[in-house]
């Protein structure tokens, strides 16, 4: 009897083992469940909708991990990208290659890039991540983009920000803009990590610019941020 209570406890502990999962998923300082949904949003009008996850190493051993995109279900007209160990076209699911993450780490490069290119509604796109010596050691998220039209005001053109010129940029870039009276807007730049690295207020319209010296060469997002909301994002590439 002893010896059938110890196999079952050990055929149970083999079978846990199998089944462990060895990478978790981070975003905004939360844990984010295996399969759980995130909200990404802006507006038909936006160049890119963002989505950044951090992905941690649980286990304790390196793990080269591999990113893989299912579209789940797409607004008509729409198009999406993602960076994980490269940043791929419209028409690659799988990531060539992978990122080695050890122990503890939590690697946060990925970003899911969404273009409405006007086109209104939501699309549902799932990103899975898993070891690439062992794919069923894998989490993965739903990334809910919504692309809607905000208030009249917005639609009136009272709150826009332009494509960042000279993009690439070398040692500055600069945009126009136009805010709404009244209203509280920024400026934000984020690398890929999602850290904010320049931060600029916004009054009235004109143009600004941003000093891009002290920036290392590489992929950044501009956002212009207006009353608390993102009113649209935008790749900026650094390169010196």
């Amino acid at each position: 009897m002893k010896k059938l209570v110890l196999f079952t406890s050990l055929l149970c502990l083999v079978v846990f083992s199998g089944y462990s999962q060895s990478l978790s998923l981070i975003y905004d300082g939360n844990a984010v469940p295996n399969n759980g949904q995130v909200v990404y949003t802006g507006e038909p009008s936006s160049a890119l909708i963002v989505a950044y996850m951090g992905v941690t190493n649980n286990s304790a051993s390196t793990l080269s991990v591999m990113c893989k995109k299912v579209e789940i279900s797409l607004v008509t007209g729409s198009q999406n990208t993602f960076c994980w160990d490269n940043c791929y076209p419209p028409n690659v699911y799988v990531s060539m290659g992978f990122l080695d993450i050890t122990p503890g780490e939590t690697n946060s490069l990925f970003t899911g890039d969404y273009e409405p290119l006007t086109n209104a509604g939501q699309s549902i796109i799932r990103y899975v991540y898993y070891d690439a010596n062992n794919p069923n050691d894998s989490v993965c998220f739903q990334a809910l983009f919504n692309a809607y039209p905000l208030g009249v005001e917005n639609q009136n053109g009272l709150a826009s920000l332009s494509a960042a010129y000279p993009n690439p940029a070398s040692t500055q870039a600069s945009f126009n803009y136009s805010v709404e009276e009244g209203a509280s807007a920024f400026l934000l730049v984020r690398n890929v990590l999602g850290s904010t690295v320049k931060e600029i207020q916004l009054k009235g319209s004109g143009v600004t610019s941003i000093s891009t010296m002290d920036l290392s060469d590489g992929i950044y997002f501009y956002s212009m941020i207006v009353n608390g909301k993102v009113e649209s994002t935008r790749k900026l590439v650094v390169s010196h």
